[in-house]
């Protein structure tokens, strides 16, 4: 079979399984490894095994695609942009959980276990601690909680019942948040992950070190 796949300036492009399936047909049909001008129908056995070796090439041939595009920032996608960019140093925006600020109200001696979940009522956001606290002598004690996914979410300056307590806690009566907020972002987008590498590329924010390069290799 003739080689279908073109590999030029715009990158490596391959053939469909429609493509490989009618190519190999062709050639078996007008070969006299079948006896010559072979009719193919779709409940004939090497009609259908033409058609999964087929599907099968063409798999292939897109991972070969993607896998050489991927050297392109300007083609690769998710994480093998990522990748890329880590190779040359980019910056790339990071994944971060927001952070607020408040106190917990209750008995004293009451232990808030690392963990445990809270809900903001006036969005449904649910945050955690991620460490744990005990409620001093005064009934309250200061405290922090992170949102659980990763994205900006800001609850700052919610009143006291606009929280829900989501983890039981014997003798805790709730969270009183301030306006003390970090708020997160998400994963970084793929335009975002290539204006990180054009950057390292030319000298910019982020730019590669030789050392960095080894490192990150």
């Amino acid at each position: 079979m003739d080689n279908l796949w073109v590999l030029d300036d715009a990158g490596l492009t391959v053939p469909t399984a429609s493509e490989l399936i009618t190519q190999a047909k062709e050639e078996l049909a007008t070969t006299d490894r079948l006896g010559g001008n072979y009719l193919f129908h779709p409940e004939d056995p090497i009609t259908q095994l033409v058609e999964v070796v087929g599907f099968a090439l063409a798999s292939v041939y897109q991972l070969a695609e993607v896998l050489f595009n991927s050297r392109d920032p300007d083609q690769a996608q998710g994480v093998l942009l990522r990748e890329s960019g880590s190779l040359v140093g980019a910056e790339i925006p990071q994944p971060t959980r927001s952070v607020i600020a408040g106190r917990f109200v209750g008995n004293p001696g009451v232990l808030v276990k690392s963990g445990s979940i809270f809900k903001y009522l006036a969005t449904g956001d649910l945050w955690q601690t991620f460490q744990s606290y005990t409620i001093g002598p005064s009934g309250t004690v200061d405290a922090e909680l992170e949102s659980i996914e990763f994205d900006a979410i800001d609850a700052s300056a919610a009143a006291l019942s606009a929280w829900e307590t989501q983890t039981p806690t014997t003798g805790l009566l709730g969270f009183l948040s301030t306006e003390a907020a970090d708020v997160g972002r998400a994963a970084a987008t793929n335009a975002e992950t290539r204006e990180a590498i054009r950057l390292a590329a030319e000298g910019g924010a982020g730019a590669a070190t030789s050392d960095a390069a080894v490192a990150n290799v």
